[in-house]
């Protein structure tokens, strides 16, 4: 799915859009300041659902990268970008990096039941991508877990300042959810970016499609994903490689990582996930993995983030 971010306007909407040790004699330190509160972000235009679906009073574990367009280098997966919930104003909230908690307002024309496509107030210029969860999603009928894209540009400020990424967050599977044993196979959805052209340059965004089957007797995932687009969708571009899972490893706490291999590549990938969802139903995982870019055929590294439902 190759969308142009230019603006901000993110083009590739689709239809709707851690022993302290005490010296002796030592002098008490000097008091600390109180620590500055967040910011109490603005509440949502009047009007507008806020919410994309899902609700929670903990901020949801949220997976991501980001570029800085004036930082040159891989894309960023630390510094926070988290996703929320306002029970009280029953309003969507999200983190992103420079920008403080901001309430996500749904634009009156990206309602639709595929994407709502959102614009975080008060910053102004940032907009927001995403798959809708619900039973009616024709892409992926998800109920626990949600993937986009976002991108903005300051008031005032030129390309180089620039910030786009990729997102995915969802509810985490309980303990007592996650399997032990057995195998499961999921569809595969998400978006990834990757900047060939380097500092100062806006990412393109790609979509993905895929499936995956988790057998957690033998501790193992089989499958890949590649670029793909979807029958009434706008096409984006494609990619020739084809990203297939290889080694893995689980934990208790229904997260996982492992390995990627991309056929004709010199290189492995590798990915992060988790669980979400009653029953383990659901998944999100971050990757990033070398690609030969189309335009240059230059080798690079592409990030992405995926989410699953079991088939």
């Amino acid at each position: 799915m190759l969308v142009g971010m230019a603006g901000c306007g993110g083009e590739g909407s689709s239809g709707t859009s851690g022993t302290i040790v005490t010296m002796p004699f030592a002098p008490a330190p000097a008091p600390q300041p109180s620590p500055t509160p967040s910011p109490t972000p603005s509440p949502p235009q009047a009007g507008l659902n806020a919410s994309i679906g899902l609700q929670q009073l903990a901020d949801f574990p949220t997976l991501a990268w980001f570029y800085r367009n004036s930082v040159p280098g891989e894309a960023n997966g630390t510094d926070p970008v988290q996703f929320g919930w306002d029970s009280a104003l029953r309003a969507s909230i999200m983190t992103l990096p420079g920008v403080p908690r901001s309430y996500l307002d749904v634009l009156a024309t990206e309602t639709g039941d595929d994407f709502s496509g959102s614009i975080l107030q008060p910053a102004g210029g940032i907009v927001v991508y995403m798959l809708r969860p619900g039973i009616q999603n024709r892409v992926l009928a998800l109920s626990s877990t949600s993937v986009g894209y976002f991108g903005w540009s300051p008031i005032g400020a030129s390309a180089r300042d620039r910030i786009q990424g990729v997102f995915g967050y969802g509810v985490p599977s309980t303990t007592a959810d996650i399997p032990t044993s057995g195998v499961a196979s999921f569809s595969l959805y998400g978006y990834a970016a990757a900047r060939p052209a380097g500092v100062n340059s806006d990412p393109i965004f790609y979509q993905f499609l895929g499936s995956a089957e988790f057998d957690l007797s033998l501790r193992a995932v089989r499958g890949s994903f590649a670029t793909g687009n979807l029958t009434g969708y706008p096409s984006r571009g494609s990619l020739a490689e084809r990203f297939e899972f290889s080694q893995a490893s689980f934990k208790s706490d229904g997260t996982f990582t492992g390995t990627l291999t991309v056929p004709g590549m010199t290189g492995a990938g590798e990915y992060e996930g988790s669980f979400t969802g009653p029953g383990a139903g659901e998944l999100m995982l971050r990757w990033k993995a070398p690609y030969r870019d189309p335009a240059t055929g230059r080798t690079d590294m592409i990030y992405g983030v995926l989410v699953g439902k079991k088939n």
